[in-house]
Parts: structure tokens; sequence; C-alpha cells
């Protein structure tokens, strides 16, 4: 719902973090896949966040860096 109201996808939170990087750190691969399709960049994650293979075979299957 907030994607179609044109939220700012990668809108950080108070510690920094996006909601992909939420979606990553829940597990939430459907989440995190419709993140990244609706614009989220895996370069907006923080640096220190761990990035699973999961989340890196969805990033290379849509050449989303």
């Amino acid at each position: 719902m907030l994607i179609r109201a044109s939220a700012i996808i990668d809108q950080r939170d108070e510690a920094g973090d996006t909601p992909l990087a939420g979606a990553i750190d829940g597990n939430k691969v459907d989440c995190a896949e419709y993140l990244v399709d609706a614009g989220a960049k895996i370069s907006n994650v923080r640096q220190d966040f761990g990035v699973p293979d999961w989340m890196k075979d969805i990033i290379v299957k849509r050449h989303n860096v």
C-alpha cells in the first residue's frame, strides 16, 4: 500500500536500515523480492549488513545493484 502511495522505497529508519534490510533480516524472501521489484536497491542497505545467498540470487536475477 505504501509503495502504491509513492512512499520512498529506500527510506531509512532511526537505526539506518531500509525496508529491504528489514525483509532480509526477517528472512522474508517474498517481501524482499517485492521491494526489489518496486525499485529498492541493495546498495542502499548498510555495508555492515550481511546479505544471505537467497538475496544475492534475487539481485543477480534482476541485475540490481
